[in-house]
């Protein structure tokens, strides 16, 4: 809404912007929810959660925020400009796609996040490994999953609003013709 209001259109400085507020508003906030929920879930007496567990649940979210900001419209161009994809079918497929897979990438984060927490010290790296190799196909599943809406959807969604009310030469004409096609749609005036 701000960079709306401030009529910022430079595109990359648009993204980098929402990348950082969100960070900003996302990531600290996941990451306390996330360790919330370890002390909560997990069979460990509660205890102060470990700065590597909240690193790897920050780096977690950052790159799933990448990958939905930076990676998805990327490979939609890419789609488009050499494979002659739709705009809508290219936008739409990699906003679902990209963000999933990045959780294939982002689950022995979340894994040995919650595992370090639940036990900082272990005999060795093999453990740490056994614990991902265990968790890995749900917890990616899952992630990949409960990502869908917000970050594919949602962002897909979101673009398409923002095209549809704000990216536009004169948007108050614009406005003005949308509403009245739609209220003489509506109610037959």
């Amino acid at each position: 809404l701000v960079l709306d209001m401030k009529k910022v259109t430079d595109d990359e400085t648009r993204k980098t912007s929402k990348v950082a507020a969100s960070g900003v508003a996302n990531i600290g906030l996941l990451a306390w929810r996330d360790s919330t929920f370890a002390r909560v879930y997990s069979k460990t007496v509660p205890h102060a959660t470990p700065t590597r567990t909240l690193g790897f649940f920050a780096t977690r979210d950052m790159l799933t925020m990448y990958a939905t900001f930076y990676m998805a419209p990327v490979a939609a161009e890419y789609l488009e400009k050499e494979h002659g994809w739709g705009t809508n079918a290219a936008e739409l497929s990699t906003a679902l796609a990209i963000p999933a897979a990045m959780q294939i990438i982002t689950a022995p984060l979340h894994i040995h996040a919650m595992d370090f927490y639940a036990k900082p010290v272990v005999d060795s790296t093999s453990e740490r490994w056994a614990v991902i190799k265990k968790e890995f196909k749900t917890v990616s599943f899952a992630r990949s999953f409960r990502i869908l809406p917000a970050f594919g959807i949602g962002s897909f969604s979101n673009n398409k609003f923002r095209e549809l009310f704000i990216k536009q030469e004169n948007e108050e004409l614009l406005l003005s013709r949308r509403i009245t096609r739609a209220y003489t749609q509506s109610f037959g005036a």
